[in-house]
This record gives C-alpha cells, sequence and structure tokens, in this order.
C-alpha cells in the first residue's frame, strides 16, 4: 500500500489536470482504492471519448494499477486460511 501511495504522490497536481476529474487517483487509504482505481482507468482507456486527456499519462498510471492489483492477488493468496477473508 505504501509504495502505491508514494507512487500516486510522487505526481504534481498539474500532471493530474491533464486527465478527466474521474481519472485522477486521489489520496489511496484501502486495497479496495487500488481495484476501483485500475477499472477506473481501465473504462475511460477503453472508452471513446472526445474529452481531451494525456493518454500516455492514463497508459501508465493504468499499467502501475493493473501490477498493483495483481501483486496484491498474489499477497491475498499467500495468506493463511485463517486470514483470509470469505465472501459473503
Amino acid at each position: 500500500m505504501s509504495l502505491v501511495r508514494d507512487f500516486v504522490e510522487s505526481y504534481a497536481p498539474e500532471h493530474f489536470a491533464r486527465l478527466p476529474e474521474d481519472c485522477r487517483p486521489g489520496p489511496i487509504k484501502y486495497e479496495d482504492d487500488i481495484d476501483y482505481w485500475a477499472y477506473q482507468l481501465g473504462q475511460r482507456y477503453t472508452a471513446e471519448n472526445d474529452e481531451p486527456v494525456d493518454a500516455r499519462l492514463l497508459h501508465e498510471l493504468l499499467d502501475f494499477f493493473l501490477h498493483a492489483l495483481i501483486r496484491l492477488a498474489e499477497l491475498r493468496r499467500n495468506l493463511p486460511a485463517s486470514v483470509r477473508v470469505k465472501a459473503q
């Protein structure tokens, strides 16, 4: 989580200003935030939209969040069964 926070915080506000508001990651507080931003950025990346966007920055953020999501899944998979949370 701290690596994700550090990554997002490494961008200056003017970088995020080149993206639509719904693609500007805010503070990362929970593991679910990684899933949310991977989905949100992926939706924008594949959408046909006339709104100007810095495609390179969007791709960079999407790539990072997808890799973070994969790593999070790997870490969860390696938790002992007693620590895992079962879906309701």
